[in-house]
């Protein structure tokens, strides 16, 4: 291996010590004791790989339209990749959406936390909601 591989193999291995803590599922009671903009952190490492799918999700509790909840997957699926900062900037919009009753998209991430994939967490997190008779 080449000197300069080596250093920036050991210069990444800095750089991700202690990540750890990023990347793990905040306990409840540690959760509970922190502000919103907290749990919106908290939160943000396992819902920043699925927010597309979180996005449409949202949308399509709200809409109740199935076609339109479709094409809006499809509009994602074709568009460029977020960057990080945008990425942020979606998920703290769903962290403080107050059109959700209880206001609670950090908590349902958390809740859904062990979901496997983005459809699963995004259904976990915004579950269809019951038809009006």
């Amino acid at each position: 291996m080449s000197r300069p591989a080596a250093i920036a193999i050991l210069t990444l291995m800095a750089a991700c010590h202690g990540s750890e803590d990023f990347y793990a599922k905040p306990t409840a009671e540690k959760f509970e004791k922190m502000t919103d903009d907290e749990r919106c952190d908290a939160v943000f490492p396992r819902a920043e790989p699925c927010l597309d799918a979180l996005t449409v999700a949202s949308a399509a509790q709200i809409v109740d339209d199935p076609e339109f909840a479709g094409k809006l997957g499809s509009a994602f699926h074709d568009a460029p990749p977020s960057n990080a900062k945008e990425r942020r900037a979606i998920h703290r919009v769903q962290c403080f959406d107050k059109s959700r009753e209880d206001a609670g998209y950090a908590k349902a991430v958390l809740a859904c936390w062990d979901q496997v994939g983005c459809k699963a967490l995004a259904a976990c997190v915004y579950p269809p909601m019951a038809k009006k008779p």
